[in-house]
């Protein structure tokens, strides 16, 4: 994910792998790019929310991988909760 090399529709396009359509296999809005399907998917902001609602945090989403994982350490939880999430 971090050098986008994640198999997008996008980058498969760009490999020559023709799928017909790059629209999100998600949410069918937008072009499947890293940013988009891990950070700015509708479908996939639920997710984070949901998974940020477990541990009991909120958070502000980021549409880079670079930052997004800058925030794994998570000021306040156990080292186990760190760990896991």
């Amino acid at each position: 994910m971090l050098i986008n090399k994640v198999s997008t529709h996008d980058n498969l396009n760009n490999r020559g792998v023709r799928l017909g359509s790059n629209t999100c296999a998600l949410c069918d809005t937008t072009n499947e790019i890293v940013s988009h399907l891990f950070f700015t998917c509708k479908v996939v902001a639920k997710i984070w929310q949901t998974c940020d609602s477990w541990i009991g945090r909120s958070s502000i989403y980021h549409n880079s991988a670079g930052i997004h994982f800058s925030h794994f350490e998570i000021i306040g939880l156990s080292d186990k909760r760190n760990l896991v999430w």
